[in-house]
């Protein structure tokens, strides 16, 4: 190692500041269409159909508009994220999201493609259905949480833990299964898997170089530089 001291991880204030913002952007967007009455749900929600006609951006602003009760849904989203991010930081949190929400609608969408022309009748009947929500950010956030976990308790050799997450994770994916409509079921079970998948091919990084921009790395007492601590 050379005795320089790491950099802090690009744009990563940047990255912890959208996340923040992000949040902010779904309880607006909740009291705005509690007050106003819009914007209405086909403005932004993304369908099979219409991706495949060009609205591919429709893939990310249905990102911001919950689909369930506003408040626990946005301080549930909130409050994994805040963990995710705390134990690998923003751009971790981005990768996920991204997988989880619009990785999960590509496939998805890609099966209903296949399944229609194969003539499937369950496939005609979901191409024209509203996607939107934030469950399936929920849902890569907590399968990147599990991983990052079960990393933790393997260190720890914890297999009691480590039993006990499987279940649990298993029994989130037989959930996922049961609950809502068919398409929705595929993209939850999805999003887990997605979210798990980028962690799994990510390691977390070295906390060192989540450090905020400006906080300087000193030599440890007695080191010659081969070694920095904060």
């Amino acid at each position: 190692m050379s005795g320089r001291p790491r950099a802090p991880a690009r744009h990563e204030g940047a990255l912890l500041a959208l996340a923040a913002a992000y949040v902010i952007a779904l309880a607006a967007m909740a009291l705005l269409r509690a007050v106003a009455g819009g914007p209405h749900v086909t403005d932004l929600a993304s369908t099979p159909v219409e991706v495949a006609q060009g609205r591919v951006w429709t893939l990310v602003t249905s990102a911001f508009v919950v689909s369930g009760p506003p408040v626990p849904e946005i301080a549930g989203v909130a409050a994994i994220s805040w963990l995710l991010i705390r134990r690998h930081g923003a751009a971790a949190f981005w990768r996920v999201a991204a997988a989880g929400h619009v990785g999960s609608a590509v496939l998805a969408y890609a099966g209903v493609g296949l399944l229609t022309l194969a003539g499937v009748h369950l496939a005609h009947h979901v191409i024209h259905n509203p996607d939107y929500g934030v469950s399936c950010v929920w849902a890569g956030v907590v399968g990147a949480l599990g991983v990052s976990v079960a990393r933790t308790l393997r260190r720890r050799r914890d297999a009691g833990g480590l039993v006990a997450l499987r279940a649990t994770f298993a029994a989130l994916v037989v959930l996922s299964l049961l609950a809502g409509a068919v398409l929705v079921r595929a993209e939850h079970v999805l999003a887990l898997l997605l979210g798990a998948g980028v962690m799994v091919c990510r390691p977390a990084p070295d906390r060192s170089q989540l450090r905020p921009a400006g906080e300087e790395l000193r030599p440890a007492a007695g080191d010659k530089g081969a070694r920095w601590i904060g």
